[in-house]
């Protein structure tokens, strides 16, 4: 019983270490590389690929998320989010040509050659999305089609 119990200490530390790893390449991603402010605020990520339409859904609610809740006073302190789309497909003409098909105009895009951030979602699939609050603790993951919005909504303080 001892065995099973350090067994899932080790292995909790290492999913938040995992988690707590990709928030930070995500924040530093975001303060060094954008104009964003990243204090207090929500960072949320959506992979995708253009030739998964579920992905491509998710990008346009994350969109309207974004647009919607870019300042919005959150629970816990949170000051709006950010989010960032991460393309899987490694072809950056095509992604574009996607975005705007799609009327993706908001998100931030993390360029494919970006390997510190990539390299982390490595075996993610197209689909996968987080969102962290300000302390890199995950508010939500994978996030369905219809439930972004939602989700989101009910980090406000009303």
């Amino acid at each position: 019983m001892k065995a099973l119990f350090t067994s899932f200490i080790i292995l909790g530390s290492l999913v938040c270490n995992a988690q707590s790893s990709l928030y930070n390449k995500l924040n530093s991603y975001l303060t060094n590389q954008t104009k964003e402010v990243v204090a207090n605020r929500l960072i949320a990520i959506n992979v995708w690929s253009a030739n998964d339409k579920n992905s491509r859904d998710l990008n346009i609610e994350f969109d309207k998320v974004y647009k919607a809740y870019e300042y919005a006073k959150l629970k816990g302190g949170n000051k709006g989010i950010i989010v960032l789309n991460i393309n899987i497909d490694n072809d950056a003409i095509n992604s574009n040509i996607t975005l705007k098909k799609d009327g993706v105009t908001k998100t931030n895009r993390v360029p494919a050659d970006n390997s510190d951030i990539l390299n982390e979602l490595k075996g993610k699939p197209a689909g996968y999305n987080i969102v962290f609050d300000s302390n890199g603790n995950v508010v939500y993951e994978n996030l369905t089609t219809g439930t972004v919005f939602n989700s989101i909504n009910q980090l406000i303080t009303r």
